[in-house]
C-alpha cells in the first residue's frame, strides 16, 4: 500500500513536472497563463483542504483566534502573568494583523482561512519572482512553484491562525526588494523586514543572515565608495527595522493592548524544550504542565532556571549532545511537519485516510528535500548568481539557531519556499538529463532505422 501510494504521488508530481517543461517559455504571455493557471489549481486545492478539515483551531493559532475575539468584544488580552501574551508578548504583533481582520469581516474563520491561501498563494509567486532572479530560467521557477504547490505538509496549515505565512511572505519580499538593489528597495526592505519580524518573531535569524550576505557579496569594498554603500544597505534599513519595531512596541503598551510590549519574558521556556533529551528538543506537554503550577512569574522563571541547569548537566554527563543535535536536525529538515496533524484531518475522517494524507504530505516534503539536495550539488559544480546566499544564509542561522532551542518539523514552513528554489534547480537538472538521454536515443534509433542512401562507395570513372 506504501510503494503504491508513493508511486502514484511521485508519478504524478513528474509526468506534471515534465509537462511545464515541456512548454515553450519564450513567451511572456504563455508563461504568465502557464503561471496563472498553476496558481489557480493551488487555490482551488488549498480551499478544497479546508473544507475537509475542521474548523476548530488548535495549539498556539487557538490563542490567536480566541483572544483577537476576546479583544475586539472589550475584554483583556490576559489575566495572569502566566497566559500565553504574558510570557509569549513578542507575539501580540500578529495579533494585530488578526484584530485587523475580526474588526473587518467579523469572526468569521472561513475569511480568514481564505487570507491564508491568498497569502499562500503570494508566496508562490515570489517564490516564482525570486527563482527567476537567481537563475534566470522560467521553467525552472515553473518546476520550483510546482514543488511548492504539491507539498501538502507546506499549506496544510491554512485552516489554521498561523503566523508563519504571513511572516514567510514579507520575508520573501524584503529578498526581493534587496535584489532590486536600488537606493529606495533598501529603504523598503527595512520596513518589510520589520512586518515580518513582527508578526512571526524569527526575525533576527533573518536579519542576521541578510547582514552577512551585503557585507560580502554586495558592498563595493572601494575607499570612495565603501562607507556610502554601508549606509546605504545596512545603516539606514536596519535604523527603519528597529525603529518600525520599537514604534510598535511602544504603542502596544500605550494602547493598553500588552503591558509587555513585544518582549519576550519567557526567554528560559524556548531553551528547556530545545534541550530536553526526553523530548528531541521539541514542546513537552509534561515539562509544561511543571510550570504551570507555579503562581508568580517570578517563581517560574526560578524553577525553570533550576531546570534549564539540570538539563545542561544531564547532557553533559551522558554524552547526549550529539545525539540531541542528531534528534532535532532529523526532526526539523528530514521528518514529518505534523501539519495535517495540527489541522485535525483525522478527527473528521477514517483511520485509513488520515494515514494516506499523512504519507502524501510527508512525500510532498520527500520530493523537495531529495530534488534540493540534487539542486545543492549542481550549484557545487556549477557558479550561479550569489543572490541565492541571500536566502541561504538566513536559513543557515535559524538552523543553528534551532540546535539550542525548541524545534518542531513545522517550524521550517517559512523556509520551504527557499528549499524550493533550490529543489527546483534540482528537478530541472534531473529532467535536463532525462530529457537529452531519451533525444539521443530516438535520435541514434532513427538512424539506425533510415536507409543508406549510398550503400556502395562512388566509383571514379
Amino acid at each position: 500500500m506504501n510503494l503504491l501510494i508513493t508511486g502514484i504521488v511521485c508519478v504524478m508530481v513528474i509526468l506534471y513536472g515534465i509537462l511545464v517543461y515541456q512548454i515553450d517559455d519564450n513567451s511572456k504571455l504563455i508563461n504568465w497563463i502557464v503561471l496563472l493557471t498553476m496558481l489557480l489549481v493551488f487555490v482551488i486545492i488549498a480551499v478544497s483542504w479546508i473544507k475537509l478539515v475542521p474548523t476548530k483551531q488548535v495549539s498556539d493559532f487557538k490563542q490567536f483566534w480566541n483572544r483577537s475575539n476576546a479583544v475586539i468584544n472589550g475584554r483583556q488580552l490576559f489575566y495572569s502573568e502566566n497566559s500565553y501574551f504574558a510570557k509569549y508578548a513578542y507575539q501580540t504583533g500578529f495579533l494585530l494583523y488578526m484584530l485587523s481582520v475580526v474588526k473587518i469581516f467579523g469572526s468569521n474563520l472561513f475569511v480568514m482561512q481564505l487570507l491564508n491561501v491568498l497569502v499562500q498563494t503570494l508566496i508562490l509567486l515570489m517564490t516564482y519572482l525570486l527563482t527567476i532572479n537567481v537563475f534566470n530560467n522560467v521553467k525552472l521557477a515553473r518546476l520550483s512553484v510546482l514543488l511548492l504547490m504539491v507539498d501538502l505538509d507546506w499549506f496544510a496549515l491554512n485552516s489554521q491562525a498561523d503566523n508563519q505565512y504571513l511572516g514567510a511572505l514579507f520575508y520573501l519580499i524584503t529578498f526581493y526588494l534587496l535584489q532590486k538593489k536600488k537606493t529606495w528597495s533598501y529603504l523598503i526592505s527595512g520596513l518589510t523586514l520589520s512586518i515580518g519580524w513582527l508578526v512571526r518573531p524569527i526575525g533576527p535569524a533573518i536579519f542576521i543572515g541578510v547582514m552577512i550576505y551585503i557585507l560580502l557579496f554586495d558592498i563595493e569594498y572601494r575607499q570612495q565608495k565603501t562607507i556610502h554603500e554601508i549606509i546605504k544597505k545596512v545603516i539606514l534599513p536596519s535604523v527603519i527595522c528597529f525603529s518600525t519595531l520599537f514604534i510598535a512596541g511602544q504603542m502596544i503598551q500605550v494602547t493598553g493592548l500588552n503591558p509587555h510590549g513585544l518582549k519576550n519574558m519567557n526567554s528560559e521556556w524556548k531553551f528547556i524544550a530545545g534541550l530536553n533529551y526526553e523530548s528531541s528538543g521539541s514542546y513537552s506537554a509534561k515539562l509544561d504542565k511543571q510550570f504551570k503550577s507555579a503562581p508568580t512569574r517570578i517563581e517560574m522563571k526560578k524553577q525553570e532556571r533550576e531546570v534549564l541547569k539540570q538539563e545542561l548537566v544531564s547532557l553533559k554527563q551522558g554524552h547526549n549532545w550529539l545525539k540531541l543535535i542528531i534528534a532535532k536536525v532529523s526532526m526539523l529538515w528530514s521528518g514529518r511537519t505534523m501539519t495535517t496533524n495540527f489541522a485535525g484531518f483525522g478527527k473528521n475522517h477514517s483511520q485509513n485516510s488520515d494515514y494516506i494524507v499523512g504519507l502524501v504530505g510527508y512525500l510532498g516534503s520527500f520530493l523537495l528535500i531529495i530534488f534540493s539536495w540534487i539542486g545543492s550539488l549542481k550549484m557545487l559544480k556549477e557558479r550561479y548568481s550569489s543572490k541565492i546566499f541571500m536566502m541561504l544564509l538566513p536559513l543557515l542561522v535559524f538552523a543553528a539557531i534551532e540546535l539550542i532551542i525548541e524545534v518542531q518539523g513545522r517550524y521550517r514552513i517559512e523556509f520551504l519556499p527557499i528549499i524550493s528554489m533550490v529543489a527546483g534547480l534540482g528537478m530541472y537538472s534531473s529532467l535536463s538529463f532525462l530529457y537529452g538521454f531519451v533525444m539521443s536515443r530516438v535520435t541514434l534509433l532513427r538512424n539506425k532505422k533510415r536507409p543508406d542512401m549510398f550503400p556502395h562507395p562512388i566509383q571514379k570513372i
